[in-house]
């Protein structure tokens, strides 16, 4: 259902669109190895999940904006485009 409002509200403001896919799931990052001390590869495994991680935000925050601005472009919120 929310898809099909997105994908609605996309084809009345003329906005391209792309499915979001997340790198990280459930667990992921708790999930890894961590030995005391920790081993060279267990802090760039962790490292690399951060990456995914921040490239989840970056690809969500993206997304929220242009949904924002959507909608303050067809007046369903009030704001500057």
């Amino acid at each position: 259902m929310l898809q099909d409002f997105f994908n609605n509200l996309c084809n009345r403001v003329n906005a391209d669109h792309a499915a979001v896919t997340l790198g990280n799931s459930d667990g992921e990052i708790g999930g890894l190895t961590i030995s005391d001390p920790p081993t060279q590869a267990e802090v760039q495994a962790l490292r690399d999940k951060c990456e995914e991680l921040a490239e989840d935000v970056r690809a969500l925050s993206t997304l929220v904006h242009a949904l924002r601005g959507a909608l303050v472009s067809v007046g369903v919120v009030k704001g500057v485009t």
